[in-house]
This record gives structure tokens, sequence and C-alpha cells, in this order.
């Protein structure tokens, strides 16, 4: 086989496998591992060391784990390349959220996280910076962001420090405003707690409380909105969801309520008054 790949290099035939290279979700990530070392028998300038340049976290899907976990292992400084082409911090979170969720769900758990980390440290530039101030600000896993952050101190002490804004401005958020719905409505009540993010944008964070059988207060639903401007905010959030509502949207002086005190990091004493509870009715048998 390697003997008769160099004989096959004509530009159609080089043309059309870096077409699929470059076509996202075309091929698996080890059909994608095989095209590229084809490529390379061929002659043909690719770094099979750093395969994230080819490959990004948004390409894998679930049946891609295993492929997946041992082109992450090897290409730290391609995945830090593309977490720099997110525009916001959301995007970066986004972006964080597929390589959090990749460990979850392989074997090794963590563990490749970790090994994320040492060779994060190994390449020590500012791309590896990046990746790992971001791992440290986005991964649920404590052991994960205690390497990070260490990592991140013996780097800065040789000069070596994140530089991306989208990046840096991970965990620069302020509270903005909370808002509820109908306190006497006797079913549902839906609460809303946003936060002003870096650059200007508000996001929410929306809870459906369901006072019906078998939920009895707990929380139903949770989703976030978008990053929105504050006039978009207002007029596609606030007021739409006012339209919706014949009693429209109480907004709170500040986010802690019985319901969200939990989550709302930003919450301090109150000046509102605490919506009095909605009936909730009782089970029979």
């Amino acid at each position: 086989m390697l003997i008769v790949l160099p004989r096959l290099r004509r530009p159609e035939v080089i043309d059309y496998l870096w077409q699929l290279v470059k076509q996202p979700r075309r091929l698996s990530v080890g059909a994608k591992m095989a095209t590229l070392t084809i490529l390379k028998q061929m002659g043909e300038d690719v770094d099979i060391t750093d395969p994230g340049r080819y490959f990004s976290p948004r390409d894998i899907t679930p049946g891609d784990l295993q492929a997946a976990q041992d082109v992450f292992r090897m290409g730290v400084r391609g995945l830090a390349r593309s977490l720099r082409q997110s525009r916001d911090p959301i995007e970066v979170e986004v972006f964080m959220q597929r390589i959090n969720r990749l460990s979850k769900e392989a074997l090794g758990g963590e563990d490749i996280l970790l090994e994320m980390v040492q060779s994060a440290e190994s390449g020590a530039t500012d791309l590896e910076a990046d990746l790992l101030y971001a791992l440290g600000h986005t991964t649920p896993f404590p052991r994960v962001q205690q390497a990070a952050e260490r990592t991140l101190t013996r780097l800065a002490a040789l000069g070596i420090k994140p530089i991306t804004r989208a990046v840096l401005d991970l965990g620069q958020e302020r509270f903005y405003a909370a808002y509820m719905t109908d306190p006497d409505h006797p079913w549902q009540q839906s609460v809303a707690v946003a936060w002003e993010r870096a650059g200007g944008l508000v996001q929410a964070l929306v809870f459906l409380i369901d006072f019906g059988f078998p939920w009895l207060g707990a929380v139903k639903d949770m989703f976030p909105t978008r990053g929105l401007t504050p006039s978009q905010f207002q007029r596609d959030f606030v007021d739409r969801q006012a339209q919706r509502m014949a009693a429209g949207l109480l907004k709170l002086l500040c986010p802690k309520i019985s319901t969200i005190s939990a989550i709302s990091s930003n919450a301090g004493c109150c000046t509102h008054p605490q919506p009095p509870s909605p009936p909730r009715p009782r089970a029979t048998n």
C-alpha cells in the first residue's frame, strides 16, 4: 500500500481528498485520520502530530468518541487554535462544553482532560495558555480545574499567559435583572435570571416551575437564551414574554427568591418583598 500510494499522486486525486478533509462532518474521525495519512504518504504537507489542525470538537459525534480521544491526546495545540476562532465567551463555552462532554462519555473519564493539561504545559505557548484558561473556567471536574490553574501559574512564571479576549472574558458576568411571571398562578411559574456578559451582551437562564403532579413545585425545565444586546433582550425576551402573559412580567430587584437562591451567585439582600407562594394542589388517591 505504501508503495502504491505515491504513484496515485495526481492533482485531481489530491484535490478530492483535501475536499473530503475540509468539509465539516463529511468523514468520521477515523476516516478523516486515514485520509490524512494517505495524503501524507502521497507527499502532501500533513502534520499528523498536530491533528487539531484538521479536527474540531464541533465535528465529533457519539460514534466518534473512541477515535476522538486519541486525536485530542495528540492535538492540544490544534484545539487551542480552533478555540481562538470563538467570537465571544458564549462561543468559548459552547466549544469547551463539547470537550467536557467527551470526557464524561469516554472510558477514561476526566483522565483525558488531565492528559490535555499535561500536553498543554509541554507546548508552553500562549495558545496552550488560552486552552488551559478556558478549561479551568468551564470544566465540571475539580481535579482538572486545579491542574489547569496550577499549570497556568507555572506558565505565568515563565511569562506565558492567555491572550485571547473571548477567553479572558470568561467569568466576567454581572447580574443584570431577574423576572418572574404571575406569582398567584396556581399551576406554573417562570423565573428568569439575566447576566450582563463581556461585550455588553445579556443572557438569561429561564426556569419553569410546575406546581402540578408529580412536580409539586420543582423545576420542570430550564433553558438559556442566546446572547443579546440590552435593547434586543428587552424587545425579544421581556416585551415578548409580557405580551404572552396577561399579567406581564414582574421585575425583581435582585435574584434572591427561594426557588433560585442556590443558583444565583450574585444574589444579595433583597429590597423587593418576596412574592407569596402559589397554592399547591394536593395529590389525590
